[in-house]
């Protein structure tokens, strides 16, 4: 409301609106037409030209997401062989410098790793159990190295074991 009349009252609103009645009628609904004109093409330009850019860029980059989770999911299968591929042949090759660096990592002593065709076995004469335990979780879910074989036979204090293992990828 308040706006309004500071426009009435404004001496540019009175003046443009004295030389509108002075104009013919012929002239005002000139006036009225390009007014009319101006309106729609500001609403083009302004509006309705961003949002249809808008639009065809939101619907370029669906199509291009699209394409890139077609691509993904016809190549999943083909990326999981691979990985398990990778991770089975750097596993195979460095099998005993996992499981020595394993060891020292759980505080484990081994006394002897022996490599064969199959995998590796590993002698321990003394562990304390409960470490030995966090070890192999540790081979099979960290590092993916299957226990084959076990042997595990009680030390000579409460808590501590004799152990041969037979590890592989």
């Amino acid at each position: 409301m308040k706006l309004t009349h500071l426009l009435e009252r404004s001496p540019l609103w009175l003046q443009l609106q004295a030389k509108y009645e002075l104009m013919p009628e012929k002239d005002r609904r000139a006036l009225h037409l390009l007014t009319a004109l101006l309106l729609l093409a500001s609403v083009y330009l302004f509006v309705w030209e961003p949002i249809t850019e808008w639009s065809e860029k939101q619907q370029e980059e669906f199509t291009h997401q699209q394409s890139i989770y077609e691509w993904i999911a016809d190549n999943v299968d083909q990326a999981k062989q691979a990985q398990r591929k990778q991770r089975a042949a750097g596993a195979k090759k460095d099998l005993s410098t996992i499981v020595s660096g394993s060891a020292r990592q759980s505080e484990l002593t081994l006394s002897r790793v022996q490599p064969d065709r199959k995998g590796l076995g590993v002698w321990i004469e003394d562990a304390a159990y409960q470490k030995l335990l966090a070890w192999m979780v540790a081979l099979d879910t960290r590092y993916e190295v299957t226990i084959q074989q076990i042997k595990i036979d009680r030390g000579k204090e409460e808590g501590r074991v004799k152990v041969y293992m037979h590890l592989a990828n």
